[in-house]
């Protein structure tokens, strides 16, 4: 925001990004004219008040919020280019900011001025365009986490005809360096996808307040960041229920690998129940997904054995496959959910050379290889980006309580396994599969089942690990349980 006078004239300039103008308090001036450059927004108010004689500037109207540009003029009674008010004494403040129409009938009376706006207003923001996206270590070409963020982004460029920039993170350690490059690019709205910098964020965003920044999938009060106690109003948090969609992959995991349900012939034949997971690296995000995905697993089948490997990187496919592989031939494992970037491709691919089944993640990779891909954990990253984007473009983008991504609102789920029904020889099995799921889904609901979210416990119960968790009494409940009632 920019507060100046140039020849007896005041200006109040709206600063684009800066998230509106957050009080701005002038003094005392003489009798000259006061222009306000008032920024256009994507809001509405019932009534826009400014009262000459005191100096006071009000408004009525909910939550109002003022971004972009606008100019009026009140002496015609219609908005035209300038407002001008000729103010002979008197204190004027400037508060919360309000958002101004592109038409409007007003009037003005001797030191009083009202402005009467339609409750339907609509406005249109005028933002700055730039819009950078940070993607995770791996880049494009993982069909999941990246690209179908990246497919959000292309949505959106193609909607609002914006400019936009992805660009991969290939070097955690310079993190910091890399947001800032893009700041100093003149980038307006940056969204990071990489949870190895996603600290730097908050950092970064305290010398840039004219820009937003969206933190995928962190909070501050869960992933502290030194020095900073409260999150910088430009940096807006969000929380995905990773755990939740995990769940359900467990549930399918250990379905398919238990003695005598046979869903695609000589697939998955080893006896027991042995799933194995290939993570990326070892984190509380990570434990989020595990635990929700071992919880489903353990719920399905209670002597479920699963193993875990946190070794795997997030681009090495040739790792990936190897470890895969060795979880099948050594350790029995009919199936292997594969949750490490582009990584996981070697993973899959080891499924189908062994006569094994996979599990994608993040997006849908049920064709990646098909018959041998049960379902994908998918979050829906490209209508987050869509959000996101349409906020800021609105300018109704703020912090206030992390946006949450659920299983209820659509923000993480299962696909529906349409490809592997293709090559399922037992019909029934899978039927049953799905009634199980479906009423997984209606207990989450319900509460009949409370997924354990590591992430949060890592803050709320001392760090507490779905082991200890199921210790306590009527937590570890299990499908023959309820399915009795």
């Amino acid at each position: 925001m920019a507060c100046s006078t140039n020849d007896g004239v005041l200006s109040i300039d709206y600063m684009e990004g800066s998230g509106g103008l957050s009080g701005c308090s002038l003094g005392t001036w003489g009798s000259k004219d006061v222009e306000l450059l008032i920024p256009e927004s994507a809001a509405s108010l019932e009534r826009f008040v400014l009262e000459a004689a005191s100096g006071e500037y009000g408004i009525d109207g909910a939550d109002a919020v003022l971004c972009g540009k606008m100019e009026l003029d009140v002496a015609s009674g219609s908005v035209a280019k300038t407002l001008r008010i000729d103010q002979a004494s008197g204190e004027f403040r400037l508060g919360q900011c309000s958002p101004a129409p592109e038409t409007i009938a007003g009037s003005l009376a001797s030191g009083h001025i009202i402005l009467e706006l339609p409750a339907d207003t609509a406005l249109k923001a005028n933002v700055n365009k730039k819009i950078a996206m940070i993607m995770q270590q791996g880049g494009l070409g993982d069909q999941g986490f990246n690209d179908t963020a990246y497919a959000g982004l292309m949505t959106c460029k193609e909607k609002y005809d914006l400019d936009v920039n992805a660009v991969e993170c290939t070097d955690t350690t310079q993190g910091e360096t890399l947001i800032r490059e893009l700041c100093e690019a003149g980038y307006g709205l940056i969204i990071n996808l990489e949870a190895g910098i996603s600290g730097n964020m908050y950092t970064v965003a305290r010398d840039y307040p004219d820009i937003y920044f969206v933190v995928v999938g962190r909070q501050l009060r869960i992933n502290a960041v030194d020095g900073f106690t409260e999150t910088p109003k430009n940096v807006i948090e969000s929380y995905i229920t990773l755990n939740e969609h995990s769940f359900l992959a467990g549930v399918v995991a250990a379905f398919a690998a238990t003695d005598g349900n046979t869903l695609v012939e000589g697939v998955g034949q080893h006896e027991g129940c042995n799933i194995g997971i290939l993570f990326g690296a070892e984190s509380v995000g990570f434990y989020q997904y595990g635990d929700g995905f071992r919880q489903g697993a353990l719920f399905y089948n209670p002597d479920a054995k699963i193993y875990i490997d946190y070794t795997v990187g997030f681009s090495d496919t040739a790792n990936a496959q190897s470890i895969a592989q060795n979880m099948i031939n050594n350790m029995g494992c009919d199936v292997i959910w594969t949750c490490c970037g582009t990584a996981g491709l070697g993973g899959l691919e080891a499924c189908r050379l062994n006569n094994a089944f996979g599990i994608g993640v993040d997006s849908n990779q049920d064709e990646v290889e098909p018959g041998y891909i049960l379902t994908s954990a998918i979050r829906d990253n490209t209508s987050l980006l869509e959000f996101y984007i349409g906020k800021y473009l609105e300018g109704n983008i703020e912090q206030t309580e992390p946006d949450t991504f659920n299983l209820s609102n659509g923000g993480v789920d299962i696909t529906d396994m349409n490809v592997i029904e293709q090559y399922v020889t037992d019909k029934d099995k899978l039927e049953e599969l799905k009634g199980i799921l479906d009423q997984c889904r209606k207990w989450i609901a319900d509460g009949t089942i409370t997924v354990f979210d590591a992430r949060m416990a890592s803050i709320e119960s001392d760090g507490q690990r779905l082991d200890d968790w199921l210790k306590i009494d009527g937590n570890n409940v299990t499908y023959a349980e309820l399915n009795k009632k």
